[in-house]
């Protein structure tokens, strides 16, 4: 509960707007449960953003918040949670 908000206010905050989708559902939902089983584990997660990040380079373009991302991924990755589902990708 960051900043004394609680997380699970973000559906009724996002609820009818564009960000009202189903992925943001089931994650959110997740990381609210603390359930990280995998789907889609942060391992994969990083593997796509590097291949996103070196397809973007080769051709000239400049993709900073995939590696943003691909930066979170590594760390959650060396705090031991690399097999865990993506929705552990605010763990560290």
């Amino acid at each position: 509960m960051a900043a004394g908000v609680d997380p699970a206010l973000l559906f009724e905050a996002v609820a009818g707007g564009p960000l009202d989708y189903g992925y943001l559902h089931a994650k959110g939902k997740a990381m609210l449960a603390g359930d990280f089983a995998p789907s889609f584990s942060v391992e994969n997660g990083a593997k796509d953003a590097q291949l996103v990040i070196d397809a973007a380079t080769a051709t000239g373009v400049q993709v900073d918040l995939a590696a943003a991302g691909l930066e979170r991924f590594r760390r959650v990755i060396a705090a031991g949670h690399g097999d865990a589902d993506i929705a552990a990708s605010f763990l560290a």
